[in-house]
């Protein structure tokens, strides 16, 4: 269930869960940085705006005498979020080594002691991991600790009324009556709240680019006043992003400028090419939004008041003409203001180019059906 009226929040557990990513992610690095083997292995970490928040190793593996033959290896640690429990983040960590796949869950700690012994099993044929921090997974297992919940108990006078009543029937009235007392209680919410940003989930609407001969040396420049010129309207947010694809060979990191304007989202790329120079923009909707989910109920040690716990998670929105026309404004605040910045430069440099300002357009119709999950048609709302 949506919720707007969750506060937003940097102690939200989305956010821990990412901090604890970053953490674990800087802890991994010195590990493998510290190892002759560290050419070898390809480390990287979650996306911006991702629905789960994980770390991922790609180990090239040994090679064997014959250098057709070796051992690769992939390592997928994905944090965990557990609202009001005595371990908010646990892990599950999956290796995958030549043909077998081992996953180990229900992980509560993992510190650099423990990536190291992660490591060496990766970069390793014959090396064997067993954490050493599992939670409790059966009843009979009372070894390991149990992620209980620190926040919510039971109605003890409830449960009491409730034996009594079992052994001596006379006492059913009064159990009935705190029965109606109970479930006439108003609930309240309890949660961790949302995040400062919002996910994302893109459908494809606008897009231009073009390539500037002999601009390449220029790129510095240009990105610095496209980013200027684009972060003077005070109802957008505009801000330099990093992310991360798979290469041909290896893994690539790149920036790019990230204008957004409601559910409206705007990604403009410049990348120098030997003497060349381009330039590419494309503008999205956004339909992903946070949502709520039950995981239990209970009464608030805290406060004493009943309340249900609701916990985020990756949700949609279906959008509307409106969010159309907030994202036709940014496509023409965009193109102008960089098409602008480029005839300038043009000029500047003595470039005799002719340029296509033409755009790329979709079709807002099958957006507007695309966002609706349930297949239902858009209806203008009065």
């Amino acid at each position: 269930m949506q919720n707007i009226f969750m506060p937003r929040n940097s102690t939200n557990s989305i956010s821990k869960a990412i901090r604890v990513r970053d953490e674990l992610f800087s802890i991994f690095q010195q590990v493998i940085a510290n190892d002759e083997y560290a050419s070898k292995v390809i480390l990287r970490r979650s996306q911006p705006y991702d629905a789960t928040t994980w770390i991922s190793a790609h180990y090239i593996g040994n090679e064997c005498d014959d250098e057709q033959i070796s051992m690769p290896c992939h390592v997928i640690i994905e944090v965990n979020r557990h609202d009001f429990h005595q371990f908010e983040n646990t892990f599950t960590i999956t290796v995958t080594k030549g043909d077998k796949t081992k996953i180990y869950d229900n992980i509560y700690q993992l510190n650099s002691d423990e990536l190291k012994l992660i490591h060496e099993h990766a970069k390793s044929v014959y090396s064997k991991y067993k954490p050493s921090y599992f939670m409790r997974n059966h009843w009979f297992q009372i070894w390991r600790p149990r992620n209980k919940n620190i926040r919510i108990k039971a109605n003890f006078v409830l449960l009491i009324a409730f034996l009594i009543s079992a052994v001596f029937f006379y006492f059913i009235p009064v159990l009935i009556i705190l029965w109606i007392l109970e479930i006439r209680k108003p609930v309240y919410i309890l949660t961790t709240g949302k995040p400062l940003f919002e996910p994302r989930r893109l459908q494809w609407l606008d897009s231009w680019q073009v390539n500037l001969l002999n601009m390449g040396d220029q790129v510095d420049e240009l990105r610095k006043a496209i980013f200027q010129k684009l972060d003077t309207h005070q109802n957008m947010s505009v801000e330099v992003e990093t992310v991360g694809h798979w290469g041909v060979d290896n893994w690539i990191e790149r920036n790019q400028i990230v204008v957004q304007h409601r559910r409206a989202m705007g990604f403009v790329s410049i990348e120098k090419y030997d003497n060349d120079l381009y330039i590419s923009w494309e503008v999205h909707l956004n339909n992903a939004t946070w949502a709520e989910e039950t995981i239990s109920k209970g009464t608030d040690k805290i406060s004493g008041k009943k309340v249900q716990v609701n916990q985020v998670k990756f949700g949609w929105q279906d959008l509307t003409e409106f969010d159309v026309s907030d994202a036709n404004f940014l496509s023409e605040y965009i193109h102008e203001n960089i098409k602008k910045i480029i005839k300038l430069k043009m000029v500047e440099c003595q470039i005799d180019q002719e340029i296509d300002f033409s755009v790329t357009r979709e079709s807002r119709r099958n957006t507007l059906d695309r966002s609706e999950e349930q297949g239902k048609k858009f209806k203008r709302k009065s």
